[in-house]
């Protein structure tokens, strides 16, 4: 498969699903604010995505089994859209200077999901919902249309958006080297087999692909996912609380 392309056994192409995913994505950033907000319980799990609430979508997509969230403080200029990929340090105005005198501190959110799992779909489509941004029939088939071949995607966010610049100028070729998810019990390391820049996915951020058949569960515990680009993205799924209708969802 084309690393260097969207992959062309996708059920979901670009010209096919870019009304509906945009459409479905419009107010999604909205949700990726100052705070992330923990799910305490599961009891979003008993009732139909429609039914879920502001919060338990919020919860979804910023931290949960499905989502993790990496931290980034940054000493330097606060005009995160000229972050350079190679130094992770903002390249705005310079000389900019706190009162004290000390370069300010900004910090960056990035949002780790897998989109391929039905819960993070569940969550965008309800979203959409919810701000007004999609009708019922919209929502369900972005919600039941398999994206992307039906491999594994893995979104990638930040708050601020314009943090996402450094995603942007990676390569394919770059990614594929520096990226991986990783099946920790059987100690295999797998390589994308696809990349979409966030200029390329519809407004979802980064999303980068994985085979779906390279990806055995059967008596995995954790699934690490390991990318570096201007930070070091890395994070532990544990695949047990990684369930949706008494099976892994991914």
């Amino acid at each position: 498969m084309n690393l260097e392309t969207e992959p062309k056994s996708a059920a979901y192409s670009r010209d096919e699903a870019s009304t509906t995913m945009r459409t479905i994505l419009a107010g999604t950033l909205a949700l990726l604010g100052a705070f992330s907000v923990l799910l305490a319980v599961d009891s979003w799990k008993e009732r139909p995505y429609p039914e879920w609430s502001q919060e338990e979508v919020t919860g979804l997509l910023t931290d949960s089994p499905w989502t993790q969230e990496v931290v980034v403080r940054l000493s330097g200029p606060a005009e995160l859209e000229g972050m350079g990929r190679t130094t992770g340090q903002p390249t705005g105005r310079e000389g900019a200077r706190t009162a004290s005198g000390a370069p300010p501190v900004s910090t960056v959110r990035y949002y780790i999901s897998f989109l391929s799992a039905e819960p993070i779909r569940m969550a965008l489509a309800r979203n959409a919902l919810l701000q007004g941004n999609a009708d019922t029939e919209e929502a369900r088939e972005f919600v039941e249309r398999p994206m992307y071949g039906g491999e594994v995607a893995v979104m990638i966010r930040t708050e601020p958006p314009g943090a996402l610049i450094a995603l942007e100028e990676m390569s394919a070729e770059e990614v594929r080297q520096n990226c991986h998810l990783e099946l920790r019990r059987l100690k295999r390391r797998l390589s994308p087999i696809g990349y979409l820049k966030p200029s390329e996915s519809e407004g979802m951020g980064a999303v980068i692909l994985f085979s779906r058949e390279e990806v055995e569960l059967e008596g995995e515990r954790e699934l690490r996912f390991d990318l570096r680009s201007a930070h070091r993205l890395n994070r532990t799924f544990r695949l047990d609380r990684m369930t949706f209708r008494e099976e892994p969802a991914l």
